[in-house]
């Protein structure tokens, strides 16, 4: 017995296939093509065919396998009568027993028997797995994995999943349909609105400096975990060489499957399964890196989701203006209808949108009439993002351009014709032309500007210290006179007594100046009408223009609240006098004071040209045309004097 078995170990350990049949005559039938296109009694002709028929399996199989492909398989290494044990001899039975996949994956098979998939179709491991072509689990990509169940659940389904398309494209499906995987966000750089992982070659080229492998730039403290420090040292680098806006994308994977599927899961519809601050979902976090010869994969820490997040938590709703406004989650998903009710639970979908039928009915009146309503319905949700949703007074003019850009790209190409076109982009947003029937106008604001030109807006503690006031009302202080609206001279009083030298010194600022914005107060959602005015530049460059409604005087206070108040509409005219506001010009208004020229003697000449900006154009202009006067008045005068001398040298 001890002999047979010692025998047996040696013709194992010799790489010889225990029954004599190696994998290359298998291929030398099921190899060629030819296979395919042979009748069936030419193939029975091929096998023995026996006297006791055997019922046909439902299944049609591809008799034809590619040698190549099986030699890249995860099966490889194996001989076709590992599996096909029933194969003894060349030619074989025409009828084979099924492939016992148990033999080699008993945990797998048994998870499988109690999962609703064997229960409800009693699908064979090979429905779903090739085994002449399949690879292991870790090489498949997310697409790969997810094409598996789409072979039986086909396109379509998950209409209730916000967000669907990417769900899809970065989840497999078994990722909250195998509840006992095991899983872990792999982590990649990618470009700006891109999901593609970024190339050693893209990298290289941000780095010029680079020098031997880049995960040795990136993990710097030499620990083989990538943290988030590091992350964030890594991107502003790639962002200086030239790469716009690099983010970090990440892909959920099973790292360890589970053949449990569909098992009735409550957590599945729960968003906080993935989307909360602290994820317990993912068991690991890595880090994917391009190199030279390929991909590598570091670990990373877990708290990257949270300081660098990937996932964006659900917690993040609790700072917005719909829940700072007691709006929970239930009274604009409350209106859904069923769409399947099976294993104790139900999967709903949104039957209709609520924003313009609950709460902002107006609204939704005025976008009907607008060309957008015609040309896409539901461009609520394309434009404003409900769940971090910021209210519109508190978003800068760069934040509402950005609205508008998602999808007209070409904005600056179309404005070629606009004078001052870089000025007007970064000072106005779009509504302010394409919006008529929106209320604009100026906020004013006071800024603090330093010796080396830097600025920042002032807040009302600012302010405070700089006037050295004992009360808290700051109202009171710029509104001498208690009527609750601004005058040209209470303006400019409060500037006057905000640039006294000793203060400014202690503050370490150089001067206190006014700054302009103009701004939507009031928008209106019918966009993009065919506007006469929109190219009359008196629409806003006029102390009587549509576009200039309201005149304000803002300033923050610390606990992110404003102090507003009105200012009269007429005092514009005087105000653009005044230092710092000289990107902005009314017709007819002064352009050029005294205190401008002055400026030269006053300070640097490259200081005075950044306060001035656009009135330097008004003091060339001015320069040359007093420069053609005295020429005129020399030559002139040249002439009377030597007149008496040109006449002798004549005669």
């Amino acid at each position: 017995m001890v002999l047979r078995i010692l025998l047996l170990l040696i013709i194992f350990l010799s790489g010889q296939p225990l029954l004599g049949i190696e994998n290359k005559e298998c291929f030398d039938c099921h190899g060629n093509k030819d296979i395919l296109k042979m009748s069936e009694e030419e193939r029975d002709a091929m096998v023995v065919t026996p006297k006791q028929k055997h019922k046909p399996r439902e299944r049609k199989y591809n008799l034809y396998i590619a040698e190549g492909t099986f030699n890249r398989s995860s099966h490889s290494t194996l001989y076709c009568t590992d599996c096909h044990i029933s194969i003894r001899d060349i030619p074989h039975n025409k009828w084979t027993e099924p492939v016992s996949c148990q033999r080699c994956h008993p945990a797998t098979t048994k998870q499988y028997a109690l999962s609703n998939h064997y229960k409800i179709s009693n699908a064979k491991c090979y429905d779903c797995h090739n085994p002449h072509e399949s690879r292991t689990y870790r090489e498949l990509s997310v697409k790969e994995r997810s094409n598996i169940c789409l072979g039986c659940h086909k396109k379509g389904g998950h209409q209730w999943l916000p967000e669907r398309e990417l769900h899809f494209s970065s989840l497999e499906c078994s990722i909250c349909h195998s509840p006992s995987a095991e899983k872990e966000m792999v982590l990649f750089i990618s470009p700006s609105k891109n999901r593609r992982p970024l190339t050693y070659d893209e990298i290289k080229k941000a780095l010029p400096g680079l020098k031997g492998s880049i995960e040795n730039i990136l993990d710097t403290h030499s620990n083989k975990n990538i943290d988030t420090e590091e992350i964030k040292a890594f991107l502003s680098n790639l962002e200086k060489g030239g790469i716009k806006s690099p983010r970090l994308a990440g892909d959920g994977l099973v790292t360890k499957t589970s053949h449990d599927f569909t098992r009735i899961i409550p957590e599945a519809r729960d968003c906080t399964m993935c989307h909360k601050p602290f994820v317990y979902f993912y068991s690991k976090v890595s880090m994917k890196i391009p190199t030279k010869e390929g991909w590598k994969t570091f670990s990373a820490d877990k708290e990257i989701i949270n300081k660098l997040p990937v996932i964006p938590a659900k917690d993040a709703y609790f700072g917005t203006v719909h829940r700072k406004n007691g709006v929970e989650c239930i009274e604009c998903h409350a209106y859904q209808s069923v769409i399947r009710e099976a294993e104790k639970f139900k999967l709903k979908e949104m039957k209709e949108l609520v924003c313009g039928t609950r709460c902002h009915k107006e609204i939704m009146d005025e976008y009907k009439g607008s060309i957008h309503y015609k040309v896409h319905e539901n461009f609520c949700l394309d434009c404003h993002e409900p769940h971090p949703s910021v209210p519109y007074v508190r978003l800068n003019t760069e934040q509402r351009r950005a609205i508008c850009i998602k999808c007209h790209k070409e904005t600056e190409k179309q404005h070629r014709w606009q004078a001052q076109q870089t000025l007007h982009c970064r000072y106005v947003e779009c509504t302010m032309c394409h919006s008529p029937k929106a209320k604009k106008g100026i906020v004013l604001y006071l800024r603090g500007i330093d010796h080396k030109g830097s600025e920042r807006q002032l807040e009302s503690n600012d302010i405070l210290e700089l006037i050295g006031s004992k009360h808290r009302d700051l109202q009171k202080v710029i509104d001498r006179d208690g009527n609750k609206i601004l005058d040209e001279h209470e303006v400019a009083y409060f500037i006057k007594l905000l640039n006294r030298p000793e203060i400014l010194k202690r503050k370490g600022l150089d001067r206190v100046e006014m700054g302009i914005n103009l701004s939507v107060i009031r928008p209106y959602h019918n966009f993009t009408e065919k506007l006469s005015k929109a190219k009359d530049c008196s629409l806003c460059h006029s102390a009587s223009g549509e576009g200039l409604e309201s005149l304000v005087l803002q300033i923050p206070d610390t606990d992110k609240k404003s102090l507003t108040i009105p200012i009269e509409k007429d005092a514009i005219v005087a105000f653009l006098a005044m230092p710092g506001l000289s990107n902005f010009y009314l017709l007819g208004g002064k352009k050029i004071t005294k205190q401008d020229i002055l400026l030269f003697w006053e300070k640097e000449p490259r200081e005075a040209l950044i306060n001035l900006g656009f009135k330097m154009i008004d003091i060339l202009g001015m320069f040359f045309l007093a420069s053609a006067f005295l020429f005129v008045g020399i030559h002139g005068t040249i002439r009377i004097l030597t007149r008496p001398m040109r006449k002798n040298k004549k005669d």
